[in-house]
């Protein structure tokens, strides 16, 4: 079969097809407009069941972080440490220790990981003089290491919550390794009461 045979099939297979007249162009008009409100509708309703759901996660996420819903859900700290802002208010620091000796088959007591931590957590100095100077070192080091860091646009309060808190984690990984206690999960929280929050 040569191409023009082909070309003269496919032309011949084509449906009839209407001509456009007014009438027709007025009727895919009304077709065409009544599927976009529709459409308009639908996306509408997407974006708020979207935004929805963004402020609900939002809110249950702000809600977690809070002490009273952490022990709600069952979370109790090892360890609660009481001290004061740089900015006079009161702050807790709170950690959580999870140690599986008996399935990882390590050496240490839970008694024995228990008590190296609290006394790394007797050690750490929170004085307001001393969070101060962390605070210092911790902004120095990431603006050397990472001029774009997320963590360098905290604000003044949450970024010296989250350095108490690295300073906490800090504290503790350093007296496990010095007895060589290892496969301890630290979970550490820090709140403060602030005006406006």
């Amino acid at each position: 079969m040569d191409d023009a045979q082909l070309d003269t099939l496919l032309r011949d297979s084509a449906p009839r097809t209407a001509a456009r007249s007014a009438r027709l162009r007025d009727a895919l008009d009304a077709v065409s407009a009544e599927t976009r409100g529709a459409r308009r509708r639908r996306r509408g309703w997407a974006l708020t069941a979207g935004l929805s759901g963004l402020l609900i996660v939002a809110s249950a996420g702000a809600a977690a972080a809070s002490p009273e819903v952490r022990q709600w859900l069952g979370w109790t700290p090892d360890r609660t440490i009481r001290y004061l802002s740089t900015e006079g208010e009161a702050c807790t620091a709170a950690f959580r220790l999870s140690y599986q000796q008996k399935h990882d088959g390590l050496v240490h007591s839970e008694a024995e990981v228990y008590e190296t931590a609290m006394a790394a957590a007797d050690r750490l100095d929170l004085t307001p003089a001393r969070i101060a100077e962390l605070v210092a070192a911790q902004r120095a080091e990431l603006q050397t290491a990472d001029p774009a860091s997320p963590w360098l646009a905290l604000d003044a309060g949450d970024f010296e919550d989250w350095t108490v808190s690295e300073s906490l984690n800090h504290a503790l990984a350093l007296a496990f390794a010095e007895h060589g206690i290892v496969r301890v999960g630290v979970a550490s929280s820090v709140t403060c009461e602030r005006d406006g929050r």
